[in-house]
């Protein structure tokens, strides 16, 4: 698997809005992403996938909206995963 770790993130981060969006760039010619949120005593507290119209580009930007509205203020922790094999892993700020 190859993957630009440096070009992952979410935006807005912190979230204050209840929204964001996870932003990454994969180097492979297939990908079935999911995103797992946990929260820090790692909890699975969520998996975020992409909705119906994700259209997975190679080599350019790939985004993942996802609602948090219904979250604490905290830090939480999302994981990108590729199927079962896990890419990534990014801190999420959620600020009300």
């Amino acid at each position: 698997l190859k993957y630009r770790s440096e070009k992952i993130h979410n935006y807005p981060n912190p979230v204050r809005e209840g929204s964001t969006t996870f932003r990454f760039i994969y180097d492979s010619v297939d990908m079935s992403p999911i995103i797992k949120l946990y929260d820090v005593q790692g909890t699975l507290k969520e998996i975020i996938l992409p909705d119906a119209s994700f259209e997975y580009q190679v080599n350019d930007y790939n985004e993942i909206s996802a609602q948090l509205s219904n979250y604490k203020t905290g830090v939480y922790f999302a994981e990108l995963k590729d199927g079962d094999t896990s890419i990534l892993i990014t801190k999420v700020a959620i600020i009300k």
